[in-house]
């Protein structure tokens, strides 16, 4: 089943954000490499709905989600819109996981520009609240990032 069949019905269902969100991370596993075009049709969907929740949750974990796929497809500058936007909503419902995980797609984005260095600044405070979380994704994610910059100087 797709998102796009089951996202309505949790939010009409009332189902909660945790659900919402499960459900959004489970489908995009993977789905954006195989078929990013159809991944962004369906998260653009799933994010309409996320939207009609009121819940700031599911529409920032929403633009993780399309901001992944506009990345494969080469539109950067739309996936940065959509993660800054998640940054914000993330930090305004004190998800900590959801902003860091939102600044690491980031870099993504600027390593696709060819404007890695740009994140550079952010590292350090990055680095050590991924530490604080006890994340060695993020850490790890933000190290090789870090990495990558000084490996180009």
């Amino acid at each position: 089943m797709t998102l796009i069949a089951t996202l309505p019905s949790i939010v009409l269902d009332a189902e909660t954000d945790a659900a919402i969100i499960q459900r959004m991370q489970t489908w995009h596993v993977g789905r954006v490499f195989k078929d990013p075009r159809g991944a962004l049709e369906q998260a653009t969907d799933a994010l309409i709905a996320a939207e009609t929740s009121d819940s700031e949750a599911a529409v920032a974990h929403g633009l993780l989600v399309a901001s992944a796929a506009q990345v494969f497809l080469g539109n950067s500058d739309s996936a940065f819109d959509q993660l800054d936007r998640a940054r914000a909503l993330f930090r305004s419902v004190g998800d900590e996981w959801g902003d860091l995980t939102a600044l690491l797609r980031m870099n993504v984005v600027w390593e696709s520009r060819g404007q890695l260095k740009n994140a550079v600044r952010k590292f350090p405070t990055a680095i050590q609240r991924a530490r604080d979380l006890d994340d060695p994704v993020l850490l790890i994610g933000f190290l090789n990032d870090l990495g990558l910059v000084q490996r180009e100087n």
